[in-house]
């Protein structure tokens, strides 16, 4: 049986699930060997925001401090009618100090690279796509298309939404379109709305905006719209990658038309470039994650729609809960089983929740939309906090 201080995890995918594992699993011992399908990472891409939860988790890892400083802490969050009037304050600055940590948005590429300033240079192994494992007595046998071969003890699947690990395991014929597209962009821009450690959500009939102070004099945006075309047109774009560099920024354009003026003048000034255009889907939650030495993280095991917020949290906590595991026994078998019966349940529940979540703010009807801007206008601001607070909730097995 391998001890501590020698057992050896494969990682396949180097996005946010397999850097965070990295740094968890070197935190105790365990050799790591991070394998990337891609040629180069990318330093693309928009925003994303680490909830009061997955910073929780990052301060586990040592990395809370670093991911602050590359990021913009939300104070002030919003939700608006289309045009700008307010619905509700979402007082996530006192979730925050509730559960010692706060939301904090970040660029793509500022997650990356904090990520990649914890780990070994050496870990990392580019141009590296996964053919097919094996289960040997002792371990796990990977194959890459290129023909190399490496063993290890365990196998973590956190190459994504479209990851081959689970594809070798359970298969891909899991996934619940939507019927609305999503464009994401980073831009710089000023606006009265957007004050300091901003983040404002408008709600309109089948359609939905963000934006988001990233600090500096940047925003991030994201809107929506429903479409019966949505399959067609992005089929083969990844809910990760968002690799659809050509929006139709006309189409974005005339969708916000008479929305507030912030949201027109920020589409305005963003360049079409720098808008990506994103398949937005999930998966049908897993009951199990893995068998003997291998197991998903991340996305691979539970990708959500966007509506919850917490992909990056979920694999940050994904993280710190294998990291535990691993911790409290040497039988990598017995350490994966007790990482899934925690992690499965809460996962499930998010998916869950950020799919009816999204249905509800994504309704077309007139008097539904109405009503449900009218519920959260009269919704006192304890009870979102209430809800909230459980919703960031996160919990780290004991080692016993």
């Amino acid at each position: 049986m391998s001890t501590s201080s020698n057992r050896k995890a494969i990682i396949i995918g180097a996005g946010m699930g397999g850097l965070s594992a990295a740094i968890a699993l070197n935190k105790i011992g365990i050799s790591v060997e991070i394998y990337e399908q891609a040629k180069k990472l990318r330093d693309a891409g928009t925003a994303i925001s680490i909830t009061t939860n997955g910073m929780n988790a990052l301060k586990a890892l040592g990395v809370d401090g670093a991911m602050m400083d590359a990021g913009e802490v939300i104070t002030d969050m919003y939700a608006r009618e289309t045009n700008g009037d307010l619905i509700t304050r979402m007082p996530v600055d006192k979730v925050g100090e509730k559960l010692g940590a706060p939301t904090v948005m970040v660029h793509r590429k500022n997650i990356q690279n904090t990520l990649l300033s914890f780990i070994n240079c050496d870990q990392l192994h580019l141009g590296k796509e996964l053919d097919n494992f094996k289960h040997t007595k002792n371990g796990v046998r990977v194959t890459f298309k290129d023909g190399s071969v490496v063993e290890g003890d365990m196998l973590i699947g956190a190459d994504g939404n479209h990851s081959a690990v689970r594809n070798q395991m359970f298969g891909l014929d899991d996934a619940r379109h939507t019927h609305y597209v999503a464009w994401l962009a980073t831009t710089n821009f000023e606006h009265p709305v957007v004050t300091k450690g901003s983040a404002n959500h408008y709600w309109g009939q089948g359609e939905r905006f963000g934006l988001m102070d990233l600090g500096d004099g940047q925003v991030y945006w994201w809107g929506t719209k429903n479409t019966k075309q949505v399959a067609e047109r992005l089929q083969h774009i990844s809910l990760l990658s968002g690799d659809n560099n050509d929006a139709d920024k006309a189409e974005i354009v005339n969708t916000y038309r008479d929305w507030s003026d912030e949201v027109v003048d920020v589409i305005a000034c963003t360049p079409a470039e720098n808008i990506i255009e994103v398949n937005t889907r999930d998966r049908k939650p897993l009951k199990k994650w893995g068998e003997k030495g291998v197991t998903l993280l991340g996305d691979a095991a539970h990708p959500a729609l966007t509506s919850l917020g917490m992909g990056a949290a979920q694999a940050f906590e994904d993280s710190v809960v294998l990291m535990k595991c691993l911790e409290s026994t040497h039988d990598v078998n017995k350490a994966l089983r007790l990482y899934e019966k925690h992690r499965i349940p809460l996962t499930t529940k998010r998916v869950n929740l950020s799919r009816n979540i999204s249905d509800m703010e994504q309704v077309e009807n007139k008097w539904l939309a109405k009503a449900r801007n009218t519920a959260f206008r009269v919704m006192p601001e304890k009870l979102i906090e209430i809800i909230l607070t459980d919703a960031n909730k996160f919990s780290i097995p004991e080692n016993k």
